[in-house]
C-alpha cells in the first residue's frame, strides 16, 4: 500500500522555470483481495460452505464484509451475509438453488465507505436428486388408480412437488397437470386415454418462482 501525491506542473511555451502553476491530489493504493469457496462448486444444497478472503494487510487494520448475489427474470438479488467483522472467514450454508455470486467486501477499519477492495467468485448450488414411482405398476388399464411417489432426500429444506402427465402423437407432445404445486410427496392420477404417457414430477424449494428447480420421470403405458 502507498499514499502517494500526484502533481501536474504546467508553465507557458518557452518559458524556462520549472513551472508557471501546478496542481496535486493525495491518492492512496491497497493491497488486492481475494474470495475462495470449499468444498468447490458445484454444490447440495443445505451444504456448509466456507468463504476464505486472503489479504496482505500492509501494516492496516482491516475488516471485511461477506455477501451472495444471483440473477433471475428480475434482475439481480443481493443479500449482506455479514456486517462488517474482522475475521476472515464466514460459513455459508446456501439454501437455494442458484448460479450464485459470492462477494467479500473490505476495508481499514475506521474507513465509512462501502469498500476499499473487494472480490467475488461464482458458485453453483443444486437439488439432490429426486426418484419418482408408480404403484401398481404398467401396464394398466384405462380408469385404474395410479399412485405417484416421488422420493428425495430434502436436506432438511421445505420442498414443493408438482406431477404431471404427457403422452406424444402426429401433432407433438401433449401434457397435462396432474397437480399445481403441492407439499406432498405423492398423489393418484386416473388415467382416460389408452396412451404410453411420460409421468413427470417437478420439484423446487419452498418459495421458488421457477417452473422447478429439478424432476425426474418415468413411462408408463395405458392400455384400453
Amino acid at each position: 500500500m502507498h499514499n502517494y501525491n500526484l502533481a501536474v506542473w504546467a508553465r507557458e511555451v518557452g518559458q524556462a522555470n520549472d513551472y508557471d502553476v501546478y496542481a496535486s491530489l493525495l491518492y492512496q493504493t491497497y493491497p488486492p483481495i481475494t474470495l475462495s469457496a470449499s468444498p468447490a462448486a458445484p454444490q447440495l444444497i443445505n451444504t456448509p460452505i466456507t468463504l476464505t478472503a486472503s489479504l496482505n494487510p500492509s501494516g492496516l487494520s482491516w475488516e471485511y464484509k461477506f455477501r451472495e448475489g444471483y440473477t433471475d427474470a428480475n434482475g439481480w438479488h443481493w443479500r449482506d451475509l455479514t456486517d462488517y467483522t474482522t475475521s476472515t472467514t464466514y460459513t455459508w450454508t446456501p439454501t437455494a438453488v442458484h448460479n450464485y455470486t459470492l462477494a467479500v467486501w473490505a476495508r481499514v477499519i475506521g474507513h465509512t465507505n462501502n469498500y476499499d477492495v473487494y472480490s467475488s467468485c461464482a458458485y453453483q448450488t443444486a437439488l439432490p436428486p429426486v426418484t419418482l414411482s408408480t404403484n401398481p405398476v404398467a401396464p394398466q388399464r384405462i380408469g385404474q388408480t395410479i399412485t405417484l411417489t416421488a422420493a428425495m432426500d430434502t436436506r432438511g429444506i421445505q420442498m414443493q412437488y408438482k406431477y404431471r402427465a404427457g403422452y406424444s402423437d402426429a401433432q407433438g407432445w401433449h401434457w397435462t397437470d396432474i397437480t399445481d404445486y403441492t407439499s406432498s410427496t405423492t398423489c393418484n392420477w386416473i388415467p382416460t386415454l389408452a396412451q404410453n404417457y411420460t409421468l413427470v414430477v417437478w420439484v423446487r424449494v419452498l418459495g421458488d418462482t421457477a417452473n422447478y428447480d429439478g424432476y425426474s420421470s418415468v413411462t408408463y403405458q395405458i392400455t384400453p
